[in-house]
């Protein structure tokens, strides 16, 4: 009697199938995952997120803040175990060839910039610095700035679909951030030398619109 291998294949054959299908629904773009269930995960955490209270303006929602802030290597501000609502909202936008999703918290510019070039995705974090008229450095005896962002050094970014100029839908996505070491002014003066070493955590679960479409 021959022996039959049909069964010793079936079982490699199929999860290879399953396997090549997963990789078709989940795709990369360089630092970019496109995974369209983040839609429902999204869906799933604003919907837990308590919203009995008055906000400022038609286009924001309730949503978490989940922020870390290391100050001199000691935890500062931490609302990642325990997130605070906030008023939100976001919106993205494609000016030639970048596309800008923006993020923001409150009244205050506080929250994210994520610029997409070449399929390859650069976050900020969105700081009220510039507000408050303070300034950094990037090294404990650099340059000072006054700006009212701080490059990622690392970005993980998950998105429902690639925003582009033929596809209007709802933007749904997931934005974790975390920046190099910056040196802060406590005192918003160029002229005081105490700077604080300052290192900033972000995550966020959004859902955006165009930012031309935004009722105001």
């Amino acid at each position: 009697m021959k022996k039959s291998y049909s069964n010793s294949f079936e079982i490699p054959l199929i999860l290879f199938a399953i396997l090549i299908a997963s990789l078709w629904q989940i795709r990369w773009h360089k630092n970019i995952q496109l995974e369209p269930m983040v839609e429902w995960e999204v869906r799933e955490v604003l919907a837990h997120v308590d919203s009995s209270s008055h906000y400022y303006w038609p286009d924001q929602y309730p949503n978490n803040l989940y922020l870390r802030i290391l100050q001199h290597d000691t935890v500062g501000f931490n609302t990642f175990a325990e997130p605070i609502r906030r008023p939100f909202s976001a919106c993205w936008q494609i000016e030639e060839d970048v596309i800008s999703i923006l993020g923001s918290y409150g009244e205050n510019p506080n929250g994210f910039n994520v610029k997409i070039i070449n399929k390859q995705a650069k976050a900020y974090y969105i700081n009220s610095f510039q507000v408050y008229d303070h300034w950094y450095s990037q090294t404990p005896n650099g340059p000072l700035i006054k700006l009212g962002r701080v490059e990622s050094e690392k970005t993980k970014l998950i998105l429902n679909d690639m925003p582009s100029k033929d596809n209007k839908d709802t933007l749904f996505g997931f934005v974790e951030l975390e920046t190099a070491p910056i040196y802060w002014l406590a005192e918003p003066s160029p002229l005081d030398s105490t700077r604080e070493k300052i290192e900033i955590k972000m995550k966020c679960y959004f859902k955006a619109g165009q930012c031309e479409e935004k009722a105001r």
